[in-house]
């Protein structure tokens, strides 16, 4: 069951739940699902730009060639969701917790990510420039081939983090 309304954000998919479905080359921008729960879905080609997610469940969900621009993603879990060839540059990810999501040539530049802990997550060749941390913990995560130019790690805990063939910013 899903009330589908519309709201200052755009369609407004809030406290829905989708399961076991494929979303291919559909058009959600400023779209907001609140509460929201997804199992097994598929999102495949989607602009997905200013997306609003407060509160929402990911479980065993990938996302492949999205263009994600501007998500707000807050009080999020993620679980085992994997992002391939997404556009998520000058997001915002507050208070989210992610479990062994994987993270293959995505674009991160210029996203904010606050309060975040990273459990056993896999990040492949992904452009981690100009991130902003506000504690963030990547526990036991790896960084294969990533680029942090300018990324401010201070308040970031990457001492259980493995990078391979990264390199940290100079700061």
């Amino acid at each position: 069951y899903c009330n589908r309304t519309r709201s200052r954000y755009g369609i407004d998919l809030s406290y829905c739940q989708f399961e076991n479905l494929s979303i291919e080359e559909i058009d959600l921008a400023q779209a907001a699902f609140s509460g929201s729960s997804f199992k097994n879905v598929v999102f495949k080609k989607c602009q997905l730009p200013q997306l609003f997610m407060q509160i929402p469940e990911f479980n065993q969900c990938r996302f492949e060639a999205c263009e994600m621009t501007g998500l707000f993603l807050q009080k999020a879990i993620l679980h085992k969701v994997h992002f391939k060839q997404c556009d998520l540059h000058q997001s915002d990810w507050l208070v989210v917790e992610l479990f062994k999501c994987q993270f293959t040539d995505c674009q991160f530049s210029s996203t904010q990510m606050g309060q975040c802990d990273f459990y056993d997550c896999y990040f492949n060749h992904c452009d981690l420039s100009e991130l902003q941390t506000n504690k963030i913990d990547f526990h036991n995560s790896h960084f294969k081939q990533c680029q942090f130019e300018n990324a401010n790690l201070t308040s970031a805990n990457i001492a259980n983090a493995h990078l391979i063939e990264s390199l940290l910013p100079n700061k």
